[in-house]
Order: C-alpha cells, then structure tokens, then sequence
C-alpha cells in the first residue's frame, strides 16, 4: 500500500501562472513561444497521469502540479496564448479530451463546434473547409462525448464511421472524402485504431481507461491566482 503524503500547498505567482507551453524546440534547444491548444490540452492530461503515478508512489511532484493548474488556466480562460487553430476539430474539443475544460464549460464547447465539424451519418471533418471526415477525430470526438455524459451521442458519432472499416482487417481507414466518395489516403493507420479502442473502452465500461479519462481520481493540480477569472 503506498504511503500518503501531505502535500504543502503553494500557490503560483503570476509571472510564472501565465505560462503555456511552446510547441517545439529549435535545433540549439531554445523553446518556442508558440503554442498550440490541442498539443497542450494533451501535456496536461499527461502532467495529471503523471501526479497519479507521483502520489502513488509517494513522491510529491509540486513543480507539475503548479504547471497542471497553469496550463489548465491558460487552456480554459486564455484563448490569445494559443496559436489560431480554429479550423481544426482538434482545436475543438482537445480541452474537453484533455480534461481541462469540464462540466458546463464543456459540454458549452462541445455545442458550439458541434454544426461545424460534425457532417451526419459520416463523422468529423478534420479541418475546415474541407469535405473530408476521419476516423481518429471522431473517435476522440465520441470519448469526449463519453467524458461530458453524452455516451449516446458519442455512441452515434462511432457508428457514423462504420464506413471507414475495412471488413478483411476490422482496421479503420484513415478518412474519406465525400464529395468525391473516396477513401483517402488509402492508409489503415494505428492512431485511428488506437482511439477507436479507447472510445469503445470508455463506452463499455473499462476501468482503466474510465480512470484516465474521467479524470475523478486524477490530480487537478493547483490554479493559479493570474486574474480574475473563475478557478
């Protein structure tokens, strides 16, 4: 049984709170400033797996837990430190995915983009304007769902892309273009296998992977007091 540790509590002055994360390294290793809201959507389900893994092992992790809160701040409340992604579906509901945005913060997210990127009976489109829907982004679209509590509408979205599966491998393809009913590119990728799985995990009840993804037994990490918006 792992030991518990008591955790001191430090809240993060501004400077430090408003920091997102760059989306890359230069050759010299100077980080970039830029940052991208789906890449740090995901950095930040990973800094709370990896506080669940701290305090199961009973080495206290203040410095993620300070990033964990900072970055969940930035993704929810500060649209301008992130690079303008919007015709992305990722961009869309990555902060739902990544567990930075919930409750009715959410599902308000998920609602806005939902005519956008949703085509019916077909799936995700992954960019705008693009007539081009994808496996990968509607599967992660149907876990975000699951995480929200629309398991039925999530359930919907992952039997609009039965048409992606190629019935001698059960793989999925990559996408298709429906304007010109095609598949493309001709690719039977392992990403869009792999969130195919973990949507169909979390829909079926899994316990591991409801843990991860519901988020109710992983570290918030600690908010920041940078302004005035709600915590």
């Amino acid at each position: 049984m792992a030991r518990r540790v008591r955790r001191r509590r430090v809240r993060p002055r501004a400077p430090a709170a408003r920091r997102q994360i760059g989306w890359k390294r230069e050759a010299d290793g100077t980080p970039v400033t830029d940052a991208l809201l789906t890449g740090c959507s995901s950095i930040h389900q990973a800094l709370r797996c990896a506080l669940a893994v701290a305090e199961q092992r009973g080495e206290p992790q203040p410095d993620w837990e300070l990033a964990a809160g900072a970055l969940a701040h930035a993704i929810g409340h500060h649209p301008e430190r992130f690079l303008d992604k919007n015709r992305y579906s990722m961009d869309w509901y990555y902060p739902v995915l990544g567990g930075a945005l919930t409750g009715e913060a959410a599902k308000a997210r998920i609602e806005e983009g939902w005519d956008r990127f949703v085509v019916p009976d077909l799936g995700v489109r992954c960019v705008i304007p693009n007539n081009w829907v994808t496996g990968g982004e509607s599967a992660e679209l149907a876990l975000a769902l699951w995480m929200v509590g629309e398991s039925d509408r999530a359930l919907e979205i992952l039997q609009s892309i039965q048409h992606l599966r190629d019935p001698e491998s059960g793989l999925y393809w990559t996408g298709y273009v429906f304007d010109d009913k095609a598949v493309w590119p001709e690719e039977l990728t392992t990403w869009t296998a792999g969130s195919l799985l973990l949507a169909v995990a979390a829909l079926g009840g899994d316990e591991a992977t409801c843990a991860v993804f519901s988020g109710d037994r992983l570290p918030r990490g600690l908010a920041p007091e940078c302004c005035e918006a709600p915590r």
